[in-house]
């Protein structure tokens, strides 16, 4: 959990049983969380970042995420370290490598649990420098290009899940180009 969200510990626990459940394999991470990539419509071959999630999130932040500990593995020592240089150079884009890792590597979208309750704490942050959204469409579009093959792994998620309801499983993640 990130030090600038306050989460409630039922929005954790949930998400805890889900990966213990079914989506073990996937990334978990909460819907005020969830961003999207989008196709950049002044020049098809590149990507943009985008917080316009209330249809479909293809990126979770990592701020109370939930994942298995093997992609922390695969982060340092499967990736190419041209992919981990970019994210040093711009100080920036761990969490989108990471989902497009984690996609790459099943083949899925990320799993997204509605947080209700959740509040962003002011305390500044990357997010507030003017530079940050394009950094962060300069990422997606090289890890596209130079880690990924030419081709972008990540899946956009329909499927919001609430804290409290029956706990899903694969049969009700619904994952989209």
């Amino acid at each position: 959990m990130d030090d600038d969200w306050d989460m409630p510990h039922d929005h954790l626990a949930f998400s805890i049983k889900l990966f213990q459940g079914h989506f073990f394999n996937h990334l978990i991470g909460f819907g005020h969380l969830g961003r999207t990539h989008k196709v950049d419509p002044e020049d098809k071959s590149r990507w943009t970042y985008s917080t316009d999630n209330k249809k479909d999130v293809s990126i979770v932040l990592p701020s109370g995420s939930v994942f298995h500990r093997k992609y922390l593995d695969m982060y340092t020592h499967a990736l190419p370290q041209v992919a981990r240089d970019k994210v040093d150079e711009l100080t920036n884009c761990d969490d989108i490598l990471l989902n497009m890792m984690v996609a790459n590597a099943t083949g899925s979208c990320p799993v997204v649990v509605e947080g209700l309750h959740a509040k962003a704490l002011d305390m500044g942050g990357l997010w507030t420098d003017p530079a940050h959204f394009g950094e962060r469409s300069e990422c997606l579009t090289f890890f596209a290009r130079h880690v990924f093959g030419g081709r972008m792994p990540l899946r956009y998620t329909a499927s919001f899940f609430k804290s409290g309801g029956t706990r899903p499983g694969l049969k009700d993640l619904r994952c989209h180009v």
